[in-house]
């Protein structure tokens, strides 16, 4: 059996779990079946587009195969890593039609606990930081952190006051623009966005934080500043970092075991 294709020829060698498993298996089958008759089988690869005749043709018909819908007869079949791919892509649209759901209810006052983002694929800034970094971020992005606000609503705490500067109440937007705890951080940040031609919060806009943890060249000064100060921290700091599994894991199994409370 004649191909251009390396990968393919290798693959068909080979009966391991991964794409294209079910075709390898069906190749395998077929060659032990002739080999059993004594028929010898060997793969044997060739240069493609150097004008060998039946290469040529081979290639002709697979191109005008592709571009044909696939008859009903033939039997479909994914392999595991596709499936796997297309649970996660579901899994990942349930979640925003959750948290869409969740944070825009019909005819009562927009919920403002959770937020809607534009995406939950992973940005590849964050995937070089350290986790509990990362971690804080994605928490205060999807409206979901560690506040005195959300601490006393699940009855963890007896006040919402603010633990650092002892403001009245202290959700995320209060700890990103308001605490005077972390005003010099804060001025930092506004500098670094304005180098980086991102607009600064103003009093007057709905949501910043929504638009600011959606913009890439924003993610960089975010980090930067949650780095240098303690938002999305209990209040016993680092402490509560390290006691994490204790208080919550505060991910997306949390946002949908809670769905199911309310």
């Amino acid at each position: 059996m004649f191909s251009d294709s390396q990968a393919a020829l290798q693959r068909a060698s080979e009966d391991h779990l991964g794409p294209g498993q079910a075709i390898t298996s069906d190749i395998i089958t077929t060659a032990q079946g002739l080999t059993e008759k004594g028929i010898k089988v060997i793969l044997q690869w060739v240069p493609s587009h150097i004008g060998i005749e039946g290469n040529e043709r081979a290639d002709k018909i697979a191109k005008e195969a592709a571009s044909k819908p696939m008859p009903p007869s033939i039997d479909r079949y994914s392999s595991f890593s596709y499936t796997m791919r297309q649970i996660k892509a579901q899994k990942r649209t349930e979640i925003k039609e959750w948290i869409y759901k969740t944070t825009y209810k019909e005819g009562k006052k927009r919920n403002r606990t959770y937020s809607l983002t534009n995406a939950l694929e992973i940005d590849p800034q964050l995937s070089m930081i350290r986790k509990p970094l990362a971690k804080r971020f994605y928490q205060l992005k999807l409206g979901h952190a560690i506040t005195a606000s959300y601490l006393y609503r699940i009855q963890r705490l007896d006040k919402q006051n603010c633990w650092w500067c002892n403001a009245a109440k202290q959700d995320i937007d209060h700890l990103l623009f308001e605490c005077r705890h972390w005003r010099a951080q804060r001025r930092t940040l506004y500098g670094d966005l304005r180098r980086r031609g991102v607009t600064t919060p103003r009093y007057s806009e709905e949501r910043p934080k929504n638009r600011l943890f959606n913009t890439p060249r924003a993610v960089e000064p975010i980090l930067d500043f949650l780095n240098t100060t303690k938002i999305g921290l209990g209040p016993n700091g680092d402490e509560e970092e390290e006691e994490g599994s204790r208080l919550d894991r505060w991910d997306l199994d949390r946002l949908e075991n809670e769905s199911i409370e309310n």
